[in-house]
């Protein structure tokens, strides 16, 4: 025979909708009782356990209720945060870029002005980067390719930063284009012709 202290205990194991509908129907059992509803609830052992399962089981609905609202209060949170974070990066990186571009060589320069004169974000070239690959230095152009491509070793792609792409957009007088030919064709600046 189970004896009314362990029945008690299996109440500890209620998940937290069942400890908020334990506690509901127990606070309605005393109000009930008190509001003289209930025929026979003025035994003390009755109204005492009515009490205890009460106050038992809305503790531990609003422990469930406070550990659900943590869990996802702090996904939320990390969410906001790393969102702020990458803001502040990104923002950093717009300054160091507009700070840099009066550094740039010759030959940069020609490489993303011809990348705006075609419009285009998104090009091939050598495993290395070849002429661009300063640029690569600066991660302002970083080889595009999804995990586990294959990638010949003269036609990798590479894509200019959007961070990038937007200053060059913005600054075209900063991004001049003048043609380049090898052999009568245009080349792209970051080719280095073979001889």
């Amino acid at each position: 025979m189970l004896d009314p202290a362990s029945k008690l205990l299996e109440l500890l194991k209620a998940s937290g909708w069942q400890s908020t509908m334990i506690a509901v129907a127990s606070w309605l059992l005393i109000y009930l009782g008190k509001s003289g509803d209930i025929p026979h609830f003025d035994s003390q052992f009755v109204e005492l356990s009515a009490w205890v399962v009460a106050l038992l089981s809305s503790g531990l609905a609003a422990a469930s209720f406070c550990a659900f609202a943590a869990k996802y209060c702090g996904i939320a949170i990390k969410s906001i945060v790393a969102s702020v974070q990458r803001k502040l990066k990104q923002k950093k990186f717009r300054r160091l870029v507009l700070e840099e571009i009066s550094n740039l060589s010759q030959k940069e320069i020609q490489i993303l002005g011809y990348l705006r004169e075609k419009n285009q974000k998104v090009f091939e070239a050598d495993t290395g980067g070849g002429n661009a690959s300063t640029l690569i230095s600066r991660g302002w152009i970083s080889i595009y390719a999804a995990y586990d491509q294959q990638i010949e070793l003269r036609r990798c792609p590479f894509k200019v930063n959007d961070i990038v792409w937007d200053i060059i957009q913005s600054y075209p007088d900063s991004f001049p284009y003048k043609r380049e030919n090898y052999r009568g064709q245009e080349i792209a600046p970051w080719r280095r012709p073979e001889f």
